[in-house]
Protein backbone atom coordinates (compact mmCIF):
# COMPACT_ATOMS: atom_id res chain seq x y z
CA UNK A 1 0.00 0.00 0.00
CA UNK A 2 2.96 2.25 0.50
CA UNK A 3 4.56 1.93 -2.68
CA UNK A 4 1.38 2.16 -4.28
CA UNK A 5 0.76 5.81 -2.36
CA UNK A 6 3.86 6.93 -3.74
CA UNK A 7 3.53 5.51 -7.34
CA UNK A 8 0.47 7.66 -7.29
CA UNK A 9 2.13 10.66 -5.89
CA UNK A 10 5.01 10.13 -8.15
CA UNK A 11 2.40 10.19 -11.48
CA UNK A 12 0.48 13.56 -9.62
CA UNK A 13 3.13 15.42 -9.23
CA UNK A 14 4.90 15.12 -12.13
CA UNK A 15 1.22 16.16 -13.98
CA UNK A 16 1.08 18.93 -11.93
CA UNK A 17 4.95 20.17 -12.79
CA UNK A 18 4.18 19.30 -16.23
CA UNK A 19 1.06 21.93 -16.87
CA UNK A 20 3.17 24.47 -14.86
CA UNK A 21 6.19 24.47 -16.36
CA UNK A 22 5.12 23.03 -19.98
CA UNK A 23 8.32 21.56 -20.20
CA UNK A 24 9.98 18.48 -19.44
CA UNK A 25 13.23 18.94 -19.26
CA UNK A 26 11.93 21.33 -16.02
CA UNK A 27 9.95 18.55 -15.02
CA UNK A 28 13.03 16.21 -14.76
CA UNK A 29 14.82 18.36 -12.54
CA UNK A 30 12.31 19.43 -10.36
CA UNK A 31 11.29 16.38 -9.69
CA UNK A 32 14.65 15.27 -9.32
CA UNK A 33 14.80 18.25 -6.44
CA UNK A 34 11.70 17.61 -4.61
CA UNK A 35 11.28 14.02 -4.55
CA UNK A 36 12.93 11.59 -2.63
CA UNK A 37 16.00 9.35 -4.24
CA UNK A 38 13.90 6.29 -4.44
CA UNK A 39 11.42 7.91 -5.68
CA UNK A 40 12.69 9.60 -8.41
CA UNK A 41 14.28 6.12 -10.25
CA UNK A 42 10.64 5.66 -11.88
CA UNK A 43 11.21 8.44 -13.89
CA UNK A 44 12.43 7.55 -16.92
CA UNK A 45 15.10 9.72 -18.55
CA UNK A 46 16.72 10.42 -15.23
CA UNK A 47 19.68 9.08 -14.50
CA UNK A 48 20.21 7.86 -10.91
CA UNK A 49 23.86 6.32 -11.32
CA UNK A 50 25.47 9.13 -10.64
CA UNK A 51 26.57 10.90 -6.90
CA UNK A 52 23.63 11.77 -4.92
CA UNK A 53 23.34 15.86 -5.34
CA UNK A 54 23.27 18.22 -2.27
CA UNK A 55 20.69 20.68 -1.23
CA UNK A 56 22.43 23.58 -2.68
CA UNK A 57 23.92 22.05 -5.93
CA UNK A 58 20.28 20.96 -6.73
CA UNK A 59 19.15 24.59 -6.04
CA UNK A 60 21.75 25.69 -8.33
CA UNK A 61 20.66 23.38 -11.29
CA UNK A 62 16.97 24.07 -10.99
CA UNK A 63 17.67 27.80 -10.60
CA UNK A 64 20.12 27.06 -14.18
CA UNK A 65 17.23 25.16 -15.97
CA UNK A 66 14.39 27.62 -14.66
CA UNK A 67 16.42 30.83 -16.18
CA UNK A 68 17.16 29.12 -19.69
CA UNK A 69 13.44 28.29 -19.62
CA UNK A 70 12.75 32.00 -18.70
CA UNK A 71 15.15 33.12 -20.84
CA UNK A 72 13.58 31.57 -23.82
CA UNK A 73 10.42 33.21 -23.00
CA UNK A 74 11.28 36.68 -22.37
CA UNK A 75 10.97 37.85 -26.13
CA UNK A 76 7.19 36.62 -26.77
CA UNK A 77 5.91 37.43 -22.75
CA UNK A 78 7.55 41.23 -23.11
CA UNK A 79 5.98 41.90 -26.58
CA UNK A 80 2.58 40.71 -25.12
CA UNK A 81 3.11 42.69 -22.16
CA UNK A 82 3.62 45.56 -23.79
CA UNK A 83 0.73 45.26 -25.86
CA UNK A 84 -1.06 44.83 -23.35
CA UNK A 85 0.03 48.26 -21.70
CA UNK A 86 -0.34 50.02 -24.79
CA UNK A 87 -4.25 48.90 -24.90
CA UNK A 88 -5.09 49.05 -21.42
CA UNK A 89 -3.32 51.40 -19.93
CA UNK A 90 -3.65 54.47 -22.76
CA UNK A 91 -5.37 57.49 -21.41
CA UNK A 92 -9.48 57.62 -23.13
CA UNK A 93 -9.48 59.62 -26.20
CA UNK A 94 -12.35 61.48 -27.31
CA UNK A 95 -14.41 58.93 -29.16
CA UNK A 96 -14.19 56.71 -25.82
CA UNK A 97 -16.03 59.25 -23.69
CA UNK A 98 -19.84 58.66 -24.90
CA UNK A 99 -19.36 55.18 -23.93
CA UNK A 100 -17.69 55.97 -20.81
CA UNK A 101 -20.94 58.31 -20.07
CA UNK A 102 -23.31 55.59 -20.88
CA UNK A 103 -21.40 52.94 -18.44
CA UNK A 104 -21.73 55.45 -15.78
CA UNK A 105 -25.74 56.67 -16.76
CA UNK A 106 -26.14 52.59 -16.45
CA UNK A 107 -24.63 52.07 -12.82
CA UNK A 108 -26.34 54.96 -11.82
CA UNK A 109 -29.23 53.46 -12.54
CA UNK A 110 -28.87 50.25 -11.62
CA UNK A 111 -28.12 51.67 -8.07
CA UNK A 112 -31.38 53.94 -7.84
CA UNK A 113 -33.55 51.43 -9.40
CA UNK A 114 -32.56 48.55 -6.89
CA UNK A 115 -31.21 45.93 -9.67
CA UNK A 116 -28.51 45.02 -7.12
CA UNK A 117 -30.77 43.41 -4.63
CA UNK A 118 -31.37 40.51 -7.37
CA UNK A 119 -27.91 39.98 -8.13
CA UNK A 120 -26.21 36.23 -7.00
CA UNK A 121 -23.84 36.11 -4.35
CA UNK A 122 -21.21 35.18 -6.60
CA UNK A 123 -22.10 38.36 -8.78
CA UNK A 124 -22.06 40.60 -5.24
CA UNK A 125 -18.43 39.39 -4.37
CA UNK A 126 -17.27 40.09 -8.09
CA UNK A 127 -18.25 43.50 -8.22
CA UNK A 128 -17.35 44.27 -4.86
CA UNK A 129 -14.06 43.09 -5.80
CA UNK A 130 -13.77 45.08 -8.37
CA UNK A 131 -14.78 47.68 -6.54
CA UNK A 132 -12.64 47.45 -3.87
CA UNK A 133 -9.42 47.16 -6.31
CA UNK A 134 -10.52 50.17 -7.75
CA UNK A 135 -9.99 51.89 -4.60
CA UNK A 136 -7.35 50.14 -3.58
CA UNK A 137 -5.62 51.16 -6.65
CA UNK A 138 -6.50 54.97 -5.96
CA UNK A 139 -4.82 54.53 -3.16
CA UNK A 140 -1.70 53.20 -4.06
CA UNK A 141 -1.79 55.84 -6.63
CA UNK A 142 -1.92 58.46 -3.24
CA UNK A 143 1.27 56.81 -1.99
CA UNK A 144 3.54 56.66 -4.93
CA UNK A 145 2.65 60.43 -5.71
CA UNK A 146 3.67 61.00 -1.82
CA UNK A 147 6.43 58.97 -2.32
CA UNK A 148 5.44 57.82 1.51
CA UNK A 149 3.12 56.00 3.10
CA UNK A 150 1.25 57.64 5.62
CA UNK A 151 1.44 61.21 5.15
CA UNK A 152 3.22 63.95 3.36
CA UNK A 153 7.01 64.24 4.51
CA UNK A 154 7.42 68.11 5.63
CA UNK A 155 11.08 69.03 6.28
CA UNK A 156 11.12 70.39 10.32
CA UNK A 157 12.19 73.47 9.32
CA UNK A 158 9.70 74.59 6.89
CA UNK A 159 7.40 77.12 7.67
CA UNK A 160 4.50 78.42 5.34
CA UNK A 161 4.37 81.79 3.47
CA UNK A 162 1.45 82.63 5.72
CA UNK A 163 3.29 82.24 8.99
CA UNK A 164 6.04 84.12 7.61
CA UNK A 165 3.38 87.17 6.97
CA UNK A 166 1.72 86.87 10.44
CA UNK A 167 5.24 86.92 12.07
CA UNK A 168 6.35 90.09 9.75
CA UNK A 169 3.15 91.54 10.84
CA UNK A 170 3.37 90.80 14.68
CA UNK A 171 6.84 92.08 14.80
CA UNK A 172 5.67 95.07 12.97
CA UNK A 173 2.87 96.12 15.87
CA UNK A 174 4.04 97.71 18.58
CA UNK A 175 3.89 95.95 22.19
CA UNK A 176 0.44 97.81 23.56
CA UNK A 177 0.71 95.11 26.59
CA UNK A 178 3.48 97.07 28.52
CA UNK A 179 3.19 100.64 27.18
CA UNK A 180 6.63 100.68 25.80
Amino acid sequence: MKNLCRFVWNKLFLNILHHLTSSDSIVLHLSAFFMPRYFTRQIPGLNMATRKMNMFEKIANMVGVLYRHQANQFPRRYAILKAVFKHELAPPTGADLPKIKADWMAVEKFVQSGQYKQLSVKEALVYTAVGLEIIFWFFVGEMIGRRYFVGYLVPADYVSKDTHKKAAEEAAKPDTKHGF
